[in-house]
């Protein structure tokens, strides 16, 4: 049932960004309020993904807080520098307790991902 979840969170946040991009997700209540009552593993595992698959790409200039900005990077930053064994993760301490400056660098991650290739916009999946 959490990984059903989780694939409709990930397919609304593409299809929020493909539609209103990072200004509008970043604002949409239902993803921020869905961030929020998250399990604390699951905040920590989503940006962990999102900053992997963001790893080559450059994070976009937008509204969102400096404080999400810098969490973005420094995530990816530290998805492009993992060469261990096993998957990227991120514990969940290394995370700012404000659950919108998770959400706003959440928004950033998958959204330079999905540009890095020619500058094309997300589109849902």
């Amino acid at each position: 049932m959490a990984e059903h979840r989780e694939m409709s969170g990930r397919r609304m946040m593409a299809d929020s960004l493909a539609r209103h991009g990072i200004e509008g997700t970043v604002r949409h209540q239902f993803l921020r309020a869905q961030w929020k009552i998250s399990p604390a593993e699951q905040p920590a595992d989503r940006p962990a993904r999102y900053a992997w698959n963001a790893r080559g790409a450059r994070l976009g200039a937008s509204a969102v807080s400096r404080a999400a900005y810098d969490l973005a990077r420094r995530l990816r930053h530290a998805a492009l520098d993992h060469s261990g064994p096993g998957r990227f993760a991120i514990e969940p301490t290394a995370l700012p307790t404000d659950p919108v400056v998770q959400h706003e660098a959440a928004v950033l991650l998958p959204d330079a991902a999905c540009t890095r290739d020619g500058g094309r916009p997300c589109a849902p999946k």
